[in-house]
């Protein structure tokens, strides 16, 4: 027994240091380590190890599970005044406002007196007296502010609804075919008519200068605008990755534009609502500490930069397709010609590192499959060049060779940057 107290007594302590220093996913791991090594006869001091798993769960923003730590602390230890604090602490970041007051004041219960639940007590009573929102009078006026604030989210944010539903529309089995395909085709129009808009919003009528070009094939609605046209090129044929990206981004949106407004009639209700999500959140981005980002700001941003990623992997993986449809009768060369030179600007283009880092992704997988000793040499032999000619296509030229004039006459290379 006293190897297993040694074991979880030094797991407690890499914990009290990982949350030390702010690595709260490390010291979850750590404080569950000792958890699962501490003996459950006698007095282990168990339900110290739930409060502080608690505290860190917290600070990643992992409120539901903070709380159910937080409540098997006060089962162990009921006496134990700083798990009532964890438990007041996860349903005020919850948003169940009351619940918190509960919890603080049996926490003075145990501890009467104490400063910090005497504080956080009074903040959970006010917001309580807050949870319902700004009364009806004085919620109009907010709206009306909110609308005007962001013209353009607003202007779009029907118009992204209506995708939205032709795009369930067209996921739903066992409709008829023209169903699905009318409105495949009507979130592609929609899509490509609400990205031209914000163009024009953003820049104005079209100009035929080089600066306007290049103004526009940076902005983040060039990308799905064209991407919307070149699926609306294959006219009888739907493409499910290409019409998920558009999807993707647009739903998020959508979700964003919800949650702003909920944010404003009903505080205490849309932070509930976002820590009920916040582990799907966080493995949507891949990020482990997106819970501890400070800002509901920063959080969106971080579900943005995701969904932009995994729409990129699904338009890359409708090239895919595209190419494997050249062994099929269905090929349509032309098209996947064009759709590949829109993944080349995509490409070249990419300024996060997002677009390319995936197709360095695939470029390391299918070097280790025509690498592999069972693939024939000939399919290694034609993706080294195919990976050449690709590389070259998506080289910046250099400004010195722009200038001069190329060998035996003819346009000098150009990008637009």
């Amino acid at each position: 027994m006293a190897g297993a107290t040694e074991d979880w007594t030094q797991a407690k302590a890499k914990g009290n240091q990982a949350y030390q220093a702010g690595n709260h996913l490390l010291a979850v791991e750590h404080f569950t380590t000792a958890i699962q090594l501490t003996p459950k006869d006698g007095d282990h001091q168990l339900h110290i190890l739930y409060s502080n798993r608690s505290a860190a769960r917290l600070n990643l923003g992992l409120a539901y599970e903070a709380l159910a730590d937080a409540k098997k602390c006060t089962e162990i230890q009921p006496a134990f005044a700083k798990g009532w604090s964890r438990v007041g602490a996860a349903m005020y970041r919850m948003g169940r406002y009351p619940e918190a007051v509960a919890a603080y004041t049996e926490g003075l219960v145990q501890a009467p007196g104490n400063a910090d639940l005497t504080r956080a007590l009074a903040e959970a009573s006010h917001a309580a007296q807050e949870m319902r929102g700004p009364p009806r009078r004085d919620l109009l006026p907010h709206l009306r502010a909110f609308f005007l604030k962001d013209r353009l989210a607003t202007r779009l944010f029907l118009p992204r609804v209506f995708m939205l539903l032709n795009g369930l529309i067209y996921l739903i089995p066992f409709l008829p075919a023209g169903w699905g395909l009318a409105s495949y085709r009507r979130v592609l129009y929609t899509a490509a008519v609400l990205h031209l808009y914000a163009l024009y919003n953003a820049h104005g009528f079209p100009k035929f200068t080089i600066d306007f070009l290049a103004r526009c094939m940076q902005d983040v609605h060039a990308s799905p605008l064209f991407l919307s046209l070149l699926l609306l090129s294959f006219r009888s044929k739907t493409y499910l990755p290409g019409v998920a990206a558009l999807l993707l981004t647009e739903g998020m949106q959508v979700l964003c534009f919800l949650n702003q407004l909920l944010a404003l009639a009903r505080p205490a209700a849309e932070k509930a609502l976002s820590a009920r999500f916040m582990g799907l959140a966080m493995r949507y981005t891949q990020n482990p500490r997106y819970g501890a980002l400070p800002t509901p700001q920063a959080r969106w941003a971080a579900l943005f930069t995701a969904s932009a990623s995994h729409a990129a992997a699904l338009e890359i993986g409708t090239g895919l397709f595209l190419g494997l449809e050249l062994l099929t009768p269905r090929r349509n060369i032309f098209g996947i010609f064009l759709f590949w030179q829109y993944l080349q600007m995509r490409y070249m283009l990419d300024q996060s590192g997002v677009v390319k880092g995936h197709f360095k992704r695939l470029d390391d997988f299918l070097l280790r499959l025509t690498s592999h000793p069972s693939c024939p040499a000939f399919l290694g032999r034609g993706y080294e060049l195919l990976r050449g000619y690709l590389g070259r296509a998506v080289a910046i030229p250099d400004p010195q060779q722009q200038r001069r004039p190329p060998q035996g006459g003819g346009m000098p290379r150009c990008c637009v940057m």
